[in-house]
């Protein structure tokens, strides 16, 4: 799992979509944002790190989206669920299980996100 990306609501923090990827890539961004928007049309404010992936800002570029670049402020809110999600798999020694397939990542994935949206909605 090359690639982790997720788009997370700004007014609620909620996880809106949770994409992986085994590689890093423009077409990865892409059909990323594509998925995303397509559920979520109304929440088109976007927020941006590139990451170290100059692909970021070109893809958001391309389909014509409006986005701010952060570093701090608002976009803390992706590290601030990255940091006990990789706390949570280096119980895995920061991979999963060997021979795991994409499928069986993805539920687990699933199910942690459900489980953190759960708890964001009962504080």
């Amino acid at each position: 799992m090359k690639q982790k990306s997720i788009a997370i609501d700004a007014d609620d923090k909620k996880i809106l979509f949770v994409y992986l990827s085994k590689s890093r890539s423009g077409l990865d961004t892409i059909f990323f944002l594509k998925r995303t928007l397509k559920h979520y049309m109304n929440k088109t404010r976007i927020i941006a790190d590139v990451d170290k992936g100059p692909w970021y800002l070109w893809v958001i570029k391309r389909l014509g989206l409006a986005y701010d670049h952060q570093k701090f402020g608002e976009r803390n809110a992706i590290e601030l669920w990255f940091s006990p999600f990789k706390h949570r798999i280096k119980r895995f020694w920061k991979r999963f299980p060997y021979k795991s397939s994409m499928h069986s990542i993805e539920s687990w994935c699933l199910a942690y996100v459900s489980i953190y949206n759960l708890g964001r909605c009962l504080y």
